[in-house]
């Protein structure tokens, strides 16, 4: 809590969302994340397809410089979760 509280004095600012270190997350950190006040909570390749079905897990899509028009498109459209999903 201690620094949270000296992030949000040093920008101003309140803290509105948390990413877990590398994604790394399990319930008791979930739970944490919602004890200090975050209204959400980001991970990387884990959570629903939909982001209001948990809020303290939201699924990340990663983009790179190489990245374009078209490559971004494919990754917000929901077929690009559901085809990463089934490779699995």
């Amino acid at each position: 809590m201690r620094n949270k509280l000296e992030l949000e004095a040093l920008i101003g600012e309140p803290l509105t969302s948390f990413a877990y270190p590398y994604g790394d997350h399990d319930a008791t950190s979930k739970q944490l994340a919602q004890d200090l006040g975050y209204p959400f909570a980001v991970a990387t390749n884990s959570g629903p397809l939909l982001m209001h079905q948990d809020p303290y897990q939201i699924r990340r899509i990663a983009i790179f410089p190489r990245t374009d028009t078209f490559g971004l498109w494919r990754k917000v459209k929901g077929n690009y979760l559901f085809r990463k999903m089934n490779k699995k």
